[in-house]
């Protein structure tokens, strides 16, 4: 259960590869955990053995860190050389787990600087058991709030614009629900 020598970038490809290729992604993720693989392909982060069915890589990945904060994940993913782009699509997907009213206005922001359909979005959703009713709303949603018209309209400055943007989003979101 070594990989003396092998290169990070080889580790990362092999990973994904084996997930896309396998009869059983699941399957394959129990093999890894029985050859006790992990501490050597992702040392810096705890896996979540929960293994899930999917052939979609973005979606194993954010489900088996899901526990780890995202600065862990984003150290231990840079040093096995993935891209900013894979990287931030992991991260959001993860931040799904805790979507509601009150944070939808920021993760919508989140989502449109990453490239992920919405097939990617509600596969991982259905595998993590997160409310479909809520994650149908949000792929619809779009703010329409400005600060401008907060300003004027609630008489506010600063953070308080920010907050205010985020109630007023909060309840048009849950209306969406």
């Amino acid at each position: 259960n070594s990989l003396e020598g092998i290169s990070a970038e080889r580790i990362r490809d092999e990973f994904k590869k084996s997930i896309e290729t396998a009869k059983s992604p699941k399957k394959y993720l129990e093999l890894v955990e029985e050859f006790k693989l992990w501490p050597v392909m992702f040392p810096t982060v705890y896996v979540n053995k929960d293994f899930i069915n999917s052939k979609n890589w973005l979606v194993q990945l954010a489900t088996l860190f899901r526990v780890n904060e995202n600065s862990q994940i984003k150290s231990q993913m840079n040093k096995l050389t993935f891209s900013n782009l894979e990287i931030d699509a992991i991260i959001f997907l993860k931040s799904l787990l805790d979507l509601k009213p009150e944070n939808v206005f920021e993760l919508s922001k989140k989502k449109d600087g990453v490239d992920l359909d919405k097939k990617t979005i509600l596969e991982f959703s259905k595998l993590n058991r997160l409310d479909l009713r809520m994650i149908k709303a949000f792929m619809k949603y779009k703010p329409s709030t400005n600060g401008r018209d907060v300003m004027k309209q609630f008489n506010v400055k600063g953070a308080e614009i920010a907050d205010k943007i985020r109630e007023i989003e909060a309840e048009k979101f849950s209306k969406l629900i």
